[in-house]
């Protein structure tokens, strides 16, 4: 109804060229609320009557005496529009001018009159669709992550409403600019939902800045005289550069993929060094059983050229004949173990092979002129950080694997079922093992991001194989072949130390309250919502100061509950606090609580000797664990200092890096009464016994809720987050687990619902 009052306020002005109150600012005001102003009329006679009427109404003093909607005020304004007085107008004209000037004047204005109300009319009909339609409909799906859905209905209504400002704020949610490019260019862009692959809209031409969903989505791009190619777009960055490939060049199957900077992006292997690539081909598709049994009936399998790496069992090389007599099919023919008679069942033709080991996998690859691909190039065609966006059209937890060919289940790359359907042999050694990647139709989702290995020799149901192909001019390091040593952690089977020794652990938290000398840096009060000050303290360990951020929310009554935030370990890699988003602090804000960031030590300005967040079995990451719970400590004394914190009612909000370190902070931290931690879980690096999560968690008692990803590449559900959850010494009815279809991030109205029903549970509510 304000928005009525406002409405008539703009259109008093529009149509008179004067506002309705004038004055000193404080006299507007005092007029705002007693005064009437001056009838529309009488300062603009040229305005209908009814027009007029209609704007007096939304300036009426009582609420309950305006239109009570925007829909009344269109309804009132369509009923103005009809030309009810066109007979009396008509005779008027018929006695000035005459009979026939008298029709074509009102010829020409009954044209006008009814173009301009079919107009008006639209216009009000595509406004009523775009906010009572298109509008509820793009927020349903983007807060449902389907941002692809939601940016088809955008686009539908930015073109029935181009100048709708709400709108076009929307819009910011669930679109972005993407600058596309290909070599050559030239080529036509294409996108389609992800599970809609069949649903392309073109969109442009390469080199072109385009309007797309805020990701994910595909992308297909097509030029004359080359291979179409598909890629994801809207999960990274927002410019991309894809490569075509000739239709006469080799390897029809095979996709290019960039080269640059390549990580392991697995759980256990955070410490690898990245490796620099050039680009390479990878297959598009799984080695189907069709392609794979040219190798057997060519006589691979007895070819030693073929067989470049010796056979080794219990240590010892196998002889040309003894590996013949192993790589035998179920009949004892040459082949895969899941084949018989020589050959693959009827009808199977397009399966992917299965049930060959890391040698068959090896000699194969020289067969066909190609390579298995390292844990480095495997990883960047995979992009296992897209698990949300690739498992779900996968073949996991199956009766079967899928045929290749299909247009399900792709990466970021434009490869295929690189989750799941076949596990796929990689170069790189563990140990006496080989890894083997991806995860096959029997095994669950968090496979995929698994960096599993096994015995060289297994010729499993489920393992396959995947090639890619190097240029000869290639100057990859030989260091991407070398063994990895991976680290795997079975929580399952690990137990926490006993009571006697976590005594002895935690001496090393133990810090000395020596004066805060707190110190207000700046206050910023631009913000509408909340005033931000930065304070500084003197740490309890050497002479450093820590900068604290403290968030405090205009409408807050004070002592107000408070959260203190742990952040992700982006922190580490920023210079400054001023580059990070506030997560999500303006929700706590707006219920009326406060929201302090700490600066901890390596974290922004505070640079420290800690060159990773991994965690080490060092002296150094156990000090710098010792230096972050002393920060909160040191932060929890400070705010005991403020008139406007409410000592008792102080929550723990951990995100990521700040979930996993959680244990230490609130084992060791009794005035925290509650905690939320956002997409939060096990390592699978070791580290030494004090500053080793495991430990501590037994040792937690206040509630906890957690919020993760049930496809998290850094945490997954059942090695990592559940663990995690299961030693919580938190009792059962105190602690809560939230898994949502995505991964490592959290909706953000999940995040709000169920933070603020948490805090409102266990601190109580704020009346806000």
């Amino acid at each position: 109804r304000a928005d009525i009052y406002s409405a008539g306020l703009v259109a008093y002005e529009m149509l008179s060229g004067s506002v309705p109150f004038t004055g000193r600012p404080h006299e507007v005001l005092a007029q705002q609320v007693t005064g009437v102003p001056a009838p529309l009329q009488q300062r603009a006679p040229q305005v209908p009557a009814g027009v007029a009427r209609l704007v007096m109404q939304c300036l009426a003093k009582n609420s309950a005496e305006r239109p009570q909607s925007a829909e009344a005020i269109i309804a009132t304004l369509d009923g103005l529009l009809k030309p009810a007085d066109a007979p009396s107008l008509f005779g008027r004209l018929e006695r000035k001018v005459g009979r026939i000037g008298a029709f074509a004047t009102v010829g020409a204005m009954v044209v006008i009159a009814v173009v301009a109300v079919a107009a008006l009319t639209k216009q009000s009909r595509d406004a009523r669709w775009v906010t009572t339609v298109a509008m509820p409909e793009i927020v349903r799906h983007a807060d449902a992550a389907r941002l692809d859905s939601a940016f088809l209905w955008y686009e539908r209504a930015i073109a029935r409403a181009p100048r709708d400002t709400a709108l076009a704020t929307l819009g910011e949610r669930v679109s972005r600019t993407m600058n596309l490019a290909t070599e050559p260019n030239g080529a036509e862009i294409a996108w389609a939902a992800v599970d809609l692959p069949n649903d392309w809209h073109v969109v442009g031409t390469t080199p072109a800045e385009i309007l797309l969903p805020r990701g994910p989505y595909r992308l297909r791009f097509s030029l004359a005289g080359y291979r179409t190619r598909e890629a994801f777009g809207g999960i990274f960055a927002d410019s991309a550069v894809i490569a075509m490939t000739p239709d006469s060049v080799p390897d029809a199957e095979m996709i290019a993929v960039n080269g640059g900077e390549a990580f392991a992006i697995m759980p256990g292997l955070s410490d690898i060094d990245p490796v620099q690539l050039n680009r390479y081909l990878i297959d598009r598709y799984e080695v189907s059983n069709r392609e794979y049994k040219r190798f057997v009936d060519a006589g691979g399998y007895t070819d030693a050229q073929w067989w470049t790496e010796s056979v080794v069992v219990s240590g010892r090389a196998l002889s040309d004949a003894e590996r013949a007599q192993r790589f035998v099919d179920r009949t004892g023919r040459p082949g895969p173990s899941s084949w018989e008679g020589g050959t693959y069942p009827s009808g199977a033709d397009e399966l992917p092979v299965g049930g060959i080991s890391w040698y068959e996998a090896n000699a194969y690859a020289r067969f066909v002129g190609k390579e298995l691909p390292t844990i480095f190039h495997w990883t960047r065609a995979a992009a296992t950080n897209a698990m949300p966006f690739i498992v779900p059209q996968s073949v996991f937890g199956a009766d079967a694997p899928r045929q290749v060919g299909g247009d399900l289940g792709m990466s970021p790359s434009g490869a295929f079922d690189m989750a799941g359907n076949v596990r796929e042999w990689i170069a790189n050694a563990f140990g006496a093992q080989h890894f083997i990647l991806g995860g096959g139709w029997t095994d669950q989702p968090y496979s995929f991001t698994d960096a599993y290995a096994q015995d060289p020799m297994d010729r499993s149901a489920i393992n396959g194989l995947r090639l890619m192909k190097r240029a000869p001019t290639d100057s990859t390091p030989r260091t991407a072949w070398a063994p990895i040593a991976r680290q795997f952690r079975d929580y399952s089977r690990e137990r926490p130390v006993s009571d006697d020794v976590y005594r002895g652990l935690v001496g090393v938290y133990a810090y000395d309250r020596v004066p805060l000398d707190a110190r207000v840096e700046s206050v910023d009060s631009s913000n509408a919502e909340y005033t931000v000050e930065r304070i500084s303290i003197s740490t309890s360990y050497g002479r450093e100061r820590m900068p604290i951020y403290v968030y405090v929310p205009r409408r807050g009554v004070a002592p107000m509950q408070t959260v203190v935030l742990y952040p992700g370990s982006n922190a580490f890699y920023e210079n400054s606090l001023g580059n990070m988003r506030l997560y999500a602090g303006d929700a706590f804000l707006n219920s009326g609580r406060i929201f302090v960031w700490p600066v901890y030590a390596s974290h922004f300005e505070r640079e420290h000797t800690l060159e990773s967040d991994s965690p080490r079995e060092t002296a150094t990451y156990r000090d710098h664990v010792a230096m972050w719970v002393k920060d909160v400590q040191r932060t929890l004394d400070y705010l005991a200092t403020r008139d406007d914190v409410d000592e008792s009612r102080i929550a723990y909000f951990g995100h990521s890096f700040g979930g996993r370190m959680a244990p230490m902070m609130l084992a060791m931290e009794p005035r925290f009464k509650a905690a939320i931690l956002s997409v939060a879980g096990l390592k699978m690096e070791h580290t030494r016994p004090e500053s080793d999560p495991l430990n501590f968690l037994p040792r937690v008692r206040l509630p906890v809720l957690m919020l993760n990803g049930e496809y998290d590449h850094f945490f997954p559900l059942e090695t990592s987050q559940k663990p995690f959850l299961e030693m919580l010494g938190t009792p059962a009815a105190q602690k809560r687990h939230v898994v949502f279809k995505g991964g490592h991030s959290v909706p953000r109205t999940l995040f709000i619902t169920e933070s603020l029903k948490w805090l409102d549970t266990y601190l109580g509510p704020t009346g806000r």
